[in-house]
């Protein structure tokens, strides 16, 4: 059964002692292959163990201390599995949060918001959601920017560059269209990046496309009509009617 939202205070107490909140046991399947624990584990521990101790040690005692031994193996490893899932939970509970705050015009809480999914988010790598990390960053640089009066700051320009980095499409995009003037081959590749996975109905791609018919951004300046074709198509694909037009 999947795992029930958490409580603004179970996500408080996560983050201030890091520890289980209570109420938030259960069971949960991030939709690839089954809500197992032990499935997640791989091979059964205590079959293992038993398999080694019988190896190490001979006979029925060797086999009991090494089931023993894998039984407290599988525990940790379905307690790290928990945790995870929990900090997972709070994570989204986080992001939902801040975007609503920024829905009602309350950026500061939005920052608020932000920051504490950030936090949760660094301890999902390796785990199902740990793509919520770059989501949780790029709320936290749209948070800050909102708080900003709409404009940039030391911390969101940096966090985006590293959001960007973790393949955040939305933020490649971005950071894209933030260096078309100051580092316009830069700029270019964000968009080769991010285009691909941008829901902007087109627009990156355009943006790309331009470029490209333009020389901007490209070594010696020359046009790349072909490739610039290739970006206007796949706009005009998307809904885009600027790159429909491009393309005559």
């Amino acid at each position: 059964s999947a795992q029930r939202t958490p409580s603004l205070r179970e996500c408080e107490a996560l983050l201030v002692g890091g520890g289980e909140p209570q109420g938030s046991h259960g069971s949960h399947s991030d939709g690839s292959g089954g809500g197992d624990d032990d499935a997640s584990i791989g091979a059964d521990p205590e079959a293992l163990g038993a398999l080694a101790g019988w190896a190490l040690f001979g006979g029925p005692f060797g086999e009991l201390i090494g089931g023993a031994m894998g039984r407290w193996v599988g525990e940790q490893r379905r307690m790290a599995l928990a945790e995870a899932e929990r900090r997972g939970a709070c994570t989204i509970e986080w992001l939902t949060q801040a975007s609503r705050s920024l829905d009602v015009g309350r950026p500061l809480h939005a920052v608020s918001h932000a920051r504490k999914a950030v936090r949760l988010s660094d301890g999902l790598a390796g785990h199902a959601t740990s793509s919520m990390r770059p989501h949780a960053l790029f709320t936290l640089v749209r948070a800050l920017e909102a708080a900003n009066s709409g404009e940039p700051t030391a911390e969101s320009q940096g966090l985006l560059r590293d959001t960007a980095r973790l393949g955040h499409s939305s933020a490649q995009v971005e950071l894209a269209e933030r260096l078309e003037v100051s580092d316009p081959a830069s700029a270019l590749e964000w968009y080769a990046r991010g285009a691909p996975g941008a829901a902007d109905g087109g627009i990156a791609w355009r943006r790309l496309g331009v470029m490209l018919l333009t020389g901007i951004g490209l070594e010696g300046g020359a046009p790349s009509y072909e490739r610039a074709a290739d970006a206007f198509e796949t706009a005009s694909g998307l809904g885009d009617a600027e790159a429909a037009y491009n393309l005559g």
